[in-house]
């Protein structure tokens, strides 16, 4: 799903907000001061992305906001933000860039978000200057209303995209008893590299944009630690892992994305349960 808002769409959905009631297209068009065939194509998206609902009324079509939360999410922050700029700052790249950056790490950033680094940092830029993101060592996402409905819109496009209820980052790590057509990762992936374990759980990857990236062991690795924040038992399998496939894995590597991913807490303890091993091999 394309997370990017245009000008255009922010415009038809903060219409609707101001207007305050269900109208139909031509109402809604007029309004706007648009062509229908035009605004047509907005709602066709705005539906898609969860905005806006069309209630059918015999053969009539009227539209109305969304009551998905991240709609009221964003009507929330438009009738406290100076309504003539908001579509400028929040329009383009801004939300691609938003939901990555809740991760809080600017390297992070420039490898996730879906956009060139000058894009990244004029966007930066842009939100900095709206007062919707602050800095301190990195950029971060300071005003609440702005990370309240980042968080509720990303959470809907992967609802959307994978008929689940967690989300851990922009790039999800997903946990499921059932099969999904995602990308194995975590432990589900080291299963089939040497891991000697038995699963209840399925542990999947998939991107809330369009870009993509190829699982590899070191990746994996790097993803059960994510995951081993809240199942934390997962370090001693991957102390086992790592112990009998040191030779596939780099620790360079690991130690780089773990960095990135704000992991470095969950690498070190899974390194010391391999090196109290290793010490109970050598007694």
């Amino acid at each position: 799903m394309e997370l990017k808002l245009t000008k255009a769409e922010l415009k038809v959905c903060f219409k609707i907000y101001d207007l305050n009631k269900t109208l139909s297209a031509s109402e809604l068009a007029d309004a706007l001061n648009i062509k229908k065939s035009f605004l047509s194509r907005i709602l066709k998206k705005l539906l898609k992305k969860g905005f806006i609902d069309i209630i059918k009324e015999g053969t009539k079509k009227q539209i109305s906001q969304s009551k998905e939360l991240h709609s009221k999410k964003l009507k929330d922050l438009y009738n406290s933000t100076h309504k003539a700029n908001i579509e400028k700052w929040l329009s383009g790249s801004a939300l691609d860039v938003l939901i990555t950056l809740q991760n809080n790490n600017l390297k992070f950033l420039e490898l996730e978000a879906d956009c060139s680094k000058k894009q990244i940092y004029n966007t930066l830029n842009k939100l900095y200057s709206a007062g919707a993101i602050n800095k301190d060592r990195n950029f971060y996402i300071s005003n609440p209303l702005v990370l309240s409905f980042v968080e509720a819109y990303a959470l809907f496009v992967a609802e959307k995209t994978a008929n689940i209820k967690e989300r851990i980052r922009k790039h999800c790590f997903v946990v499921s008893k059932t099969e999904l057509s995602l990308a194995e990762t975590g432990l589900s992936f080291l299963l089939e590299h040497g891991l000697e374990a038995i699963l209840i759980n399925n542990y999947y990857y998939f991107n809330l944009g369009k870009k993509s990236r190829k699982i590899d062991i070191n990746d994996a690795f790097v993803h059960a630690l994510l995951f081993s924040k809240y199942q934390v038992q997962d370090r001693t399998l991957l102390a086992h892992f790592y112990l009998k496939n040191r030779r596939k894995l780099s620790i360079i590597e690991i130690r780089k994305y773990a960095e990135q991913l704000n992991l470095e807490t969950e690498l070190k303890s899974t390194l010391l349960i391999v090196s109290n091993y290793e010490k109970l091999r050598g007694i």
